[in-house]
This record gives C-alpha cells, sequence and structure tokens, in this order.
C-alpha cells in the first residue's frame, strides 16, 4: 500500500542553504512563518508576542528578524501583524497540479470550468472574505456549491458563496439544509 505524500513538500537542499545564511533567530521565526503560511495556504497573523512566544525568542529579537526577513524578501509584511512567505506559494500551486492530485488521491480530481477564476472574483467580491456559514474571518476560504454539484448544481455565481475549508469539507455533498439539521 503506497503511503500518501506528506502535506509540505520543500527542496531541502534550497531550504538549507537558505535557512544556514540567516541567523539562528532569522531562521527561526521564518521558519514557522513558512509553516504556518502553508498551514493556512495564505497570509497569516502573528503578532511579535505570538512569535515569542511560538519560538521562545525575546520580542526584541522576534521584531530584529522580521525587520531583517522583511529587507531580505523572505517575509512580506502586509500590514498590521499580516505576514506572507512567497517560497510557500509556489508549493501550493504544485499541489493543485494533476500529477500531485494523482499522486495523493489517486485520480485527478474534476476540471475546474472555462472562466473559473473569473467566477470565484465574482463570489469573492460580492461576498467578501467571510464565511457564508460561520461567519469566520481567518480562513482559509473555498468556494462552496450551494447545492452541490454532484447533485446538479451549477457553477453559477448564483449557485456559489465562499465558505471556510472546515465549513465547506464538513458540507461535502450535502445542501446547507441537509448538513444543518
Amino acid at each position: 500500500m503506497s503511503e500518501k505524500p506528506p502535506w509540505f513538500r520543500c527542496n531541502p537542499l534550497k531550504l538549507s542553504v537558505t535557512l544556514s545564511l540567516m541567523s539562528p533567530s532569522d531562521a527561526l521565526v521564518y521558519t514557522v512563518l513558512m509553516l504556518r503560511v502553508m498551514e493556512k495556504s495564505g497570509p497569516v497573523t502573528e503578532t511579535v508576542r505570538s512569535l515569542h512566544r511560538r519560538t521562545g525568542l525575546s520580542t526584541k529579537q522576534v521584531t530584529a528578524a522580521l525587520i531583517s526577513l522583511g529587507s531580505e524578501g523572505h517575509v512580506v509584511a502586509l500590514g498590521a501583524d499580516r505576514f506572507d512567505v512567497p517560497e510557500t506559494h509556489a508549493e501550493l500551486a504544485r499541489q493543485q497540479t494533476p500529477a500531485a492530485q494523482r499522486e495523493y488521491f489517486g485520480k485527478l480530481q474534476r476540471d475546474l470550468p472555462a472562466g473559473w477564476a473569473a467566477i470565484k472574483s465574482m463570489v469573492v467580491e460580492r461576498d467578501g472574505l467571510v464565511c457564508a456559514y460561520c461567519g469566520d474571518l481567518a480562513g482559509p476560504f473555498e468556494i462552496d456549491h450551494v447545492v452541490p454539484y454532484s447533485r446538479g448544481g451549477e457553477n453559477d455565481p448564483s449557485n456559489l458563496c465562499v465558505a471556510c475549508k472546515p465549513c465547506n469539507r464538513s458540507k461535502g455533498a450535502k445542501t446547507p439544509e441537509e448538513w444543518l439539521s
């Protein structure tokens, strides 16, 4: 029986070289942020205090590491306590390839319709980044078919909504009425 691939893969040589060129505190903060971004599939909210607790470094060391990592382009600050790590997006993109899906699921996932990016953007613009089911603002988010696709639901924006990943996965192929009862 084949084992499923790990949720995160990286080029160990590239990562070890990158980490070896950093100070130990920079490398620790970078690793924590990289894994958190991977876990959330996008930017994360982390304060200096939360990184202090996660890493065991002083708040002064964490602040210095964030400044250093930002100036070198390893970490992107997206505003007050919101960070992104560009390197993780290459892995997220790889996970969406047909080869990676075949490797993990044993079969290809269904193809997205033509113009899916435009449809998705329209739904996100209409609903904002708020889960339609639980009101979560943190994400990660997915686009959910209110009437499931497997039960005849269309890929029309009127049948789509923004849902956080836990709600969307929990709802599965149920209608909202079936899922909430």
